[in-house]
């Protein structure tokens, strides 16, 4: 089984170094493009589309499923990424990432 993972378009907050965890943004104009440009490169064969259940997400994936139709597609929440807490939607400046991701995970952060 070969698995290909492709992720989604640009989102605003992501410019704007918010933390988007499981913050429902959508794809910004660039992000668009991205995703269109994404599916238009796309040639392999594949079984099955999936996809988590955000926006930024299922915009990407409907540029897949658009070209492919007949492919059975999937969304699940559980292909979200890291819930990251209070981070959530706050500037990225506020956190020490370097601490967080070289702690695993013994450096908390709130809910």
């Amino acid at each position: 089984m070969k698995l290909i993972l492709i992720r989604h378009g640009e989102a605003q907050e992501s410019v704007d170094g918010i933390v988007q965890s499981w913050f429902n943004s959508e794809l910004n104009d660039n992000g668009v493009h991205q995703a269109k440009v994404a599916a238009d490169n796309f040639h392999d064969s594949a079984d099955a589309i999936y996809s988590s259940d955000l926006k930024r997400c299922l915009q990407t994936a409907k540029f897949f499923k658009d070209k492919y139709p007949d492919i059975p597609f999937h969304k699940d929440k559980r292909l979200r990424e890291r819930n990251f807490g209070d981070a959530q939607e706050a500037h990225k400046d506020l956190h020490d990432w370097e601490v967080f991701w070289t702690s695993n995970d013994k450096v908390s952060i709130p809910n």
